[in-house]
């Protein structure tokens, strides 16, 4: 019987102190001491209802051509934001087969890629960039970088 009192003495001092640690929540006003002074605020002006956003800073993306079956599966065009990256990915299924990936542009010296190897150019300067793969012409992509 003592340890079933006991029991719930202990629980009745647990329930009462867990009220005492509870965090203010947002919808509570504040009090005096906590509002902002012009003091607390950078440019010493109320600025009202305006807040100011930093700007949301762009992530590169990466933009897969795989090669395969003697043709490029990818959009084409393909539109890209400036900064942005395209990997060619030699995915034929004759593990001796190479392709030589050129441009127009001269952006880069030819570069042969050989089964499951990749190429990875990162696009700087906005333009239209016309990338080919001898002598298949499916394997043919515009690239429009925004």
């Amino acid at each position: 019987m003592k340890m079933k009192i006991l029991l719930t003495i202990l629980l009745v001092i647990a329930i009462a102190f867990a009220g005492c640690t509870e965090e203010p929540t947002k919808n509570e006003t504040p009090t005096d001491g906590d509002n902002a002074t012009p003091e607390d605020n950078e440019s010493g002006t109320d600025n009202g209802d305006e807040v100011e956003t930093p700007e949301e800073a762009y992530e590169p993306q990466d933009y897969p051509i795989r090669l395969k079956n003697y043709n490029a599966i990818s959009a084409n065009p393909l539109e890209i934001n400036r900064t942005d990256t395209v990997t060619w990915i030699n995915q034929q299924e004759d593990p001796k087969r190479f392709f030589s990936i050129e441009n127009e542009e001269g952006l880069w010296d030819d570069v042969s890629i050989s089964f499951m190897q990749k190429f990875t150019y990162q696009f700087n300067e906005t333009g239209e960039y016309h990338t080919y793969v001898p002598p298949w012409r499916g394997m043919n992509v515009t690239i429009i970088v925004k």
